[in-house]
């Protein structure tokens, strides 16, 4: 293949995975674990490792729908439908933790932990969110999306740190 079709061929590739994940989230990690565990080749893949990359997706996504906040809550529309985006982030982080989590019984007190307290922050961003619709204070709202990806900082430096151990 010429490097223009390997390109569009993973950009097909890469729609299909997105939209097949939004219909069936976490398809894409069955899939990979799937190709991972029923490789019986000799090659060198640490699955622990991968599972521990394959959260880190998630968490960016999270962190740059969360960076979208500024730009889209003067269009109430909009800003509509970046809270659903930031949900469904949310879903797929957890998601993805709970997956790190069952795999990595050494970390999963670390990692629990840190979800609590991510789960805990998510519920005040969606406290801040309900109040914003009554006071339109966006500056609490940009506070508290900031402490939420202060949280998935946080959840992504330990994630790192665990991959290279």
């Amino acid at each position: 293949l010429q490097h223009g079709q390997y390109n569009q061929g993973a950009k097909i590739l890469r729609d299909a995975f997105i939209n097949i994940e939004n219909q069936i989230p976490g398809i894409t990690h069955q899939f990979l674990n799937g190709i991972i565990e029923s490789d019986n080749s000799k090659a060198e893949l640490n699955f622990e490792q991968s599972m521990l990359r394959y959260a880190v997706i998630p968490c960016k996504a999270l962190k740059s729908i969360l960076s979208k906040i500024p730009d889209d809550i003067g269009d109430r529309s909009k800003f509509l439908n970046t809270i659903k985006s930031i949900a469904s982030a949310i879903k797929e982080m957890l998601d993805s933790l709970n997956d790190v989590c069952k795999k990595h019984k050494d970390f999963k007190k670390l990692l629990e932990t840190q979800k609590k307290e991510f789960i805990q922050q998510s519920k005040n961003f969606s406290d801040t969110l309900k109040r914003y619709f009554k006071e339109e204070n966006a500056d609490a709202v940009f506070e508290s999306a900031n402490r939420l990806i202060n949280y998935t900082n946080a959840i992504l430096r330990n994630i790192r740190m665990l991959s290279i151990k």
